[in-house]
C-alpha cells in the first residue's frame, strides 16, 4: 500500500535568528513568538501511521511515518513576544504525548 507522505509544516519558522542551544534546550525566536524545546538523537522504530516532529536547520517539521533531523523529545513551550505562555506539552521521540496545553489571550 503506497502512502503519500505529506510534509505538514508544524511551525515552519522564518529564519529571523539562528537557533540557540543552551543547557540541553533549543530556542528559536520569530517576530511574534519563541519556541523552546528539547531534541534527541535516538532513533525510534517508525510506524507509518504516526506523525513525527523534528528539528533541522532552524525549523521544526512534522511528517507522517518518517523524519529527517533531530526528533523533539521532552518538554516544549511556546511564548508570545510579551513572554505569555501560548502552548506547552511533551514529546517522546518525535511523537506528541499527553495533552498539549493551549492558551488563548
Amino acid at each position: 500500500m503506497n502512502r503519500l507522505l505529506l510534509i505538514l509544516p508544524f511551525l515552519l519558522l522564518p529564519a529571523c535568528a539562528p537557533a540557540q542551544y543552551y543547557n540541553g534546550q533549543v530556542r528559536i525566536d520569530s517576530p511574534d513568538r519563541s519556541f523552546i524545546f528539547q531534541v534527541t538523537d535516538a532513533a525510534p522504530r517508525l510506524h507509518s501511521i504516526h506523525f513525527y516532529t523534528w528539528f533541522k536547520s532552524g525549523h521544526i517539521y512534522t511528517i507522517e511515518g518518517s523524519y529527517y533531523g533531530r526528533l523533539l523529545h521532552g518538554y516544549f513551550k511556546v511564548v508570545d513576544h510579551e513572554h505569555r505562555l501560548a502552548e506547552e506539552g511533551r514529546y517522546k521521540r518525535g511523537a506528541k504525548k499527553g495533552k498539549a496545553i493551549l492558551t488563548r489571550f
